[in-house]
């Protein structure tokens, strides 16, 4: 049982999540293993929930930026990265900027990339420019956003006629994924008061293509990433109730993912103490670093905790300045780091601070139960 063994390889993030706390007990930080970078602000969508397609999109680093800045020792521990947009897919030199990962930066292990999918070509095109760039080492994942079915979908991205688009991207990228076993392939899911009473349905049709499928809550939350979401989407308490009965139900279908959807309930609920219980490691292990290179412990993170920006100062003083421990300690203090439910950082939480998930795990023993069921049918092995 190859995955039930690098499971318990994992138990080594005992070690490791006991030094990010005393890190970040003491407000100081470490060298990032994750990096959230927003590729391009450019975006052919016109989400309800986000609005970067309004942003300005200009001034992205450029390859030679980005070669300058990965080959700098600070990036060494980096193993995984989020390249997230606006749409990835639409920056043109994508494969080049991958490639430049895959170069310069010598821990890397996977790359994961957000697309709606609208064009269906070019991210079936792109997906095979990157595995070329990352020439069979580097694990990628490619992950279709999809919020409903049919025209419930086209209105939540603000596109007519996105939906079958996103689909035929999802099944060709599945087709893909076929040829290469260092892709993988998923489907995101973002939870809005739109969308809130057919999630079981939006599951059943997506469970037919993949196994992979991520339900998030909507982050209702002025930032510098997310700009102004429709507050209209938000969860009220009967939301919430319904997506507890949903996440209830989906554990053993999904336990990959039941420690993520508990804890969201844990912040969700007011009798579970409303406020978020996993550890974040914004600021710490995880790095966010907008399409011009400004600094931030999060994607979250509004304007008033950026941390510098990499075309005037170098990351490394960027990020263990006086200043930037400044913004770690402003972190334990600021409202929307108790309530947040984003899981940019997940895998980075698993792998690298799983004390408080073996202790989840001990205490629901029919999910762990689950969850070795499905290392030994294979579905995990890419991640581990």
């Amino acid at each position: 049982m190859p995955g039930s063994r690098k499971l318990i390889g994992n138990v080594a993030g005992v070690f490791r999540g006991a030094d990010f706390r005393l890190h970040r007990a003491r407000g100081h930080g470490m060298f990032p293993t994750f990096l959230i970078y927003q590729v391009t602000r450019k975006c052919n969508s016109k989400c309800s929930f986000c609005s970067i397609w309004k942003q300005d999109h200009s001034n992205e680093l450029t390859v030679e930026e980005l070669r300058k800045l990965f080959s700098d020792p600070f990036f060494s521990e980096i193993r995984w990265i989020n390249l997230t947009g606006g749409e990835p897919f639409i920056r043109k030199d994508l494969a080049d900027v991958v490639r430049i990962m895959h170069e310069e930066l010598p821990s890397l292990l996977m790359i994961a990339i957000p697309t709606n999918g609208f064009a269906t070509a070019s991210v079936l095109e792109g997906t095979k420019e990157l595995l070329e760039a990352l020439n069979g080492q580097e694990m990628l994942s490619v992950n279709v956003s999809i919020d409903g079915i049919g025209e419930a979908h086209e209105k939540s991205r603000g596109v007519p006629g996105c939906f079958n688009r996103a689909m035929a991207t999802l099944k060709g990228l599945l087709e893909l994924a076929k040829e290469n076993k260092r892709l993988e392939v998923g489907t995101e899911v973002v939870i809005t008061s739109a969308n809130i009473d057919d999630l079981k349905d939006i599951y059943d049709y997506l469970a037919k293509y993949t196994n992979h499928i991520n339900f998030t809550p909507v982050i209702v939350a002025p930032s510098e990433y997310y700009g102004k979401p429709d507050k209209d989407l938000g969860l009220s308490k009967k939301d919430i109730a319904k997506m507890q009965d949903f996440f209830d139900w989906l554990k053993d279908r999904l336990p990959a993912y039941a420690y993520y959807f508990e804890k969201v309930l844990d912040i969700k609920l007011e009798e579970r103490g409303g406020k978020r219980t996993f550890p974040c490691l914004g600021g710490y292990k995880t790095m966010f670093m907008d399409s011009k290179g400004e600094i931030y412990p999060c994607l979250i993170a509004p304007s008033h905790l950026r941390l510098g920006s990499i075309r005037e100062t170098p990351p490394g003083e960027i990020w263990f300045s006086k200043n930037a421990n400044l913004m770690r300690r402003a972190l334990k203090k600021w409202k929307y780091c108790q309530v947040c439910t984003n899981n940019c950082d997940i895998l980075n939480n698993l792998k690298e601070e799983t004390i408080d998930l073996l202790w989840f795990m001990a205490r629901n023993p029919r999910i762990f139960a689950a969850l070795l069921k499905d290392l030994r049918q294979g579905k995990m092995d890419k991640y581990l």
